[in-house]
């Protein structure tokens, strides 16, 4: 007959030094994704781009000056220059300049919209490659193209994720050493993941639920280092689901 292993509640088998490796090789990976974009960035260039034309317009046709102006409004847009943006703009102003010798119609304002269709193709083509994540802040100005992105992507900074791995520790340090209450395990957990964008939706509240109830069977039958093995657990679980949603542009790592 088998002799079951007695658990010893400070047996957490290393998981300070796991915790440290787990940060930095997360934040490493995650720094890896996709560029954001700011509604406040996009309505900076926007409105800049108008002021050039408005500059152009009203105080002396420089056309030097005004691809020097657009190309520095252009200039926080990522991926500018390997798009070709700028190259885009200076287009633009050659084919109003042709406009202009040829006397058609509003040669200033047809050259300002096309300028904008140019940026929001740009953008929009980088949006749906996941390349670039549309991010919306306060203080943004609405594109005057009246164009909507639809994709908007949570921000998780390093600091939110190095947290949340340590309030996971902690929760399993304090089921160890503190009285095995599974329930306050459970909600300690809850908290440390509160932070996590989309946890709800993700179902990642009942994955840490199963681990510990995982755990709580493990140390029935005696197995090994139980709650270092729940703690690793989760920590996979949390990695996977950040993971899986910086990949699919929802979540941006900061």
């Amino acid at each position: 007959m088998r002799t079951k292993r007695a658990f010893v509640p400070s047996s957490l088998g290393g998981i300070d030094r796991l915790e440290s490796r787990v940060v930095l090789s997360t934040l490493t990976a995650f720094s890896r994704g996709a560029a954001v974009l700011t509604d406040h960035a996009y309505g900076q260039t926007a409105g800049e781009i108008r002021s050039a034309f408005v500059r152009f317009a009203t105080h002396g046709q420089d056309f030097g000056r005004l691809n020097a102006d657009l190309g520095r409004a252009i200039a926080r847009i990522p991926y500018h220059n390997v798009d070709g943006l700028s190259a885009d703009m200076q287009g633009v102003v050659s084919s109003m300049r042709a406009d202009m010798v040829a006397g058609a119609p509003n040669p200033v304002a047809n050259a300002y919209q096309s300028a904008i269709a140019s940026l929001n193709s740009q953008v929009q083509a980088r949006v749906a490659d996941g390349s670039v994540v549309r991010n919306g802040l306060s203080g943004g100005v609405a594109p005057p193209t009246g164009t909507v992105f639809a994709q908007r992507a949570a921000v998780l900074t390093g600091h939110a994720y190095a947290k949340t791995v340590g309030e996971i520790r902690s929760a399993f340090a304090r089921f160890a050493t503190h009285g095995q209450d599974a329930g306050r395990l459970n909600a300690d957990l809850g908290r440390a993941i509160a932070r996590i964008p989309y946890h709800n939706v993700d179902g990642m509240n009942a994955g840490m639920g199963d681990i510990v109830t995982s755990m709580r069977a493990d140390m029935a039958a005696g197995v090994p280092n139980p709650v270092g093995n729940a703690y690793q657990s989760a920590i996979a679980s949390l990695n996977a689901q950040i993971q899986s949603r910086v990949a699919d542009g929802s979540v941006v790592f900061a």
